[in-house]
């Protein structure tokens, strides 16, 4: 299992969480379209996914957040989203593993 976390940038609230299932759809790359590479997130998986080489449980969580350069301290509303997605990774790792 390979868990993702990620930034997103879009027109969602500041601190919105969302989830995507990527072994099971397409990971939309409007929320995932920012990258110090040519390829973002989305291009990576749908890449992988080309090529036969995507995990066959992959989770993708991103936090909507509001700006982007580097040493910006997060914003309250994001923090905590963070802890809100640890917490989901925690009960999603504890469903994979133990039931």
């Amino acid at each position: 299992m390979v868990i993702l976390v990620d930034a997103v940038q879009s027109d969602l609230p500041v601190g919105r969480i969302v989830r995507f299932d990527a072994a099971k759809e397409p990971v939309p790359s409007q929320f995932f379209h920012y990258s110090t590479h040519d390829f973002g997130l989305a291009e990576s998986v749908e890449m992988a996914r080309a090529l036969g080489k995507l995990p066959p449980n992959l989770i993708i969580y991103g936090i909507a957040g509001k700006q982007f350069c580097l040493g910006d301290t997060p914003s309250a509303p994001v923090l905590e989203a963070v802890s809100r997605v640890v917490e989901n990774i925690q009960k999603e790792l504890h469903q994979w593993f133990l039931d």
